[in-house]
């Protein structure tokens, strides 16, 4: 099978590589800014070829590649001036390029974060989300116009979890980072208690699901995949970082959305109307979230505790 990818230096996008890879009849053509940024796994060979530039440049570097099987679609901008140009426009142009040379497949990430849980966009995600968030939106509402002349699969993560592992050396997804970054903080953590329900979902998980979809029987129209674990309570997670911590979890403070409203207002904090939206909806969880061992494939991360110890937060 012959893979197109963007986003393959990115936390998930080294998953991406080594797991399709992992089939040796797989050839992968990559679209990098900056090539040095991916560990290729050692048995890539000759089967990967790169190409060098920015994602607005894609669809021109892209015209003499000839078809592919399959393309995914994972790079992004996180933000900034440039967050349309990059996660629309520049997504769309590769959609274009890739039917018109005959690929039938596109798999492209958006985020679990747009659609609600009946797997319907939220306008306050279109009206009030961040750049990103906005971006996003814009992105599943347009490429899935699409779907008429290729079979498009939306992949909607929830919280990725993972990253930093050897050997694959990929970057660590930004809730790690947190949790690295503030450590310090974490007895106070401890003793928090919140409402809420989401889903967390390892990069090589998200990976094998990725490689399932490859080939999966196609579905009416475009298709909207949420991927996540099991979900969690806010509290089932603070307790799994305490306990990795060799803590428990002994709340004293109890957050609710009336005392995130007061005390952003004792502070002076502005809270945009997205903040608001997300502080009155505290399940973030998905009936039909899916994760690799639905469909009879192996999980990298079955839960929280098997992710903190794989990015080597847990003492033991």
């Amino acid at each position: 099978m012959r893979v197109f990818i963007t986003g393959g230096s990115g936390c998930v996008g080294h998953y991406l590589v080594r797991e399709f890879l992992a089939d040796p009849s797989n050839e992968l053509v990559l679209l990098l800014r900056t090539p040095g940024k991916l560990t290729l796994p050692d048995n890539a060979g000759s089967r990967v070829t790169v190409l060098q530039g920015d994602l607005t440049d894609g669809a021109r570097l892209l015209h003499d590649q000839g078809r592919f099987d399959l393309a995914i679609l994972a790079a992004t901008a996180w933000g900034g001036a440039r967050t349309f140009d990059v996660t629309v426009d520049a997504n769309l142009a590769l959609a274009d390029q890739l039917i018109g040379d005959g690929c039938e497949r596109i798999i492209y990430f958006a985020t679990a974060s747009v659609m609600s849980r009946d797997l319907e966009l939220i306008e306050e995600a279109r009206d009030h989300g961040t750049a990103y968030i906005r971006a996003k939106h814009k992105l599943v509402s347009t490429i899935e116009t699409r779907a008429n002349a290729a079979r498009i699969i939306g992949f909607f993560p929830t919280v990725v979890f993972g990253g930093g592992e050897a050997p694959v050396n990929a970057p660590r997804s930004h809730l790690v980072r947190m949790l690295f970054e503030n450590k310090r903080w974490l007895p106070l953590l401890r003793r928090l208690s919140a409402n809420g329900r989401l889903h967390l979902i390892h990069p090589a998980d998200i990976a094998r699901l990725a490689v399932h979809f490859a080939t999966a029987a196609q579905g009416d129209g475009p298709e909207r995949i949420v991927l996540g674990n099991a979900p969690n309570t806010v509290d089932e997670l603070i307790a799994a970082v305490a306990t990795a911590t060799g803590h428990r979890h002994r709340p004293i403070f109890r957050v609710t959305e009336n005392r995130v409203e007061f005390v952003a207002k004792v502070l002076r904090l502005k809270m945009t109307p997205w903040d608001l939206y997300n502080a009155r909806n505290t399940d973030q969880s998905y009936p039909s979230a899916v994760k690799p061992s639905d469909f009879g494939l192996p999980m990298e991360m079955a839960d929280i505790h098997a992710g903190l110890r794989a990015v080597g937060f847990a003492k033991t």
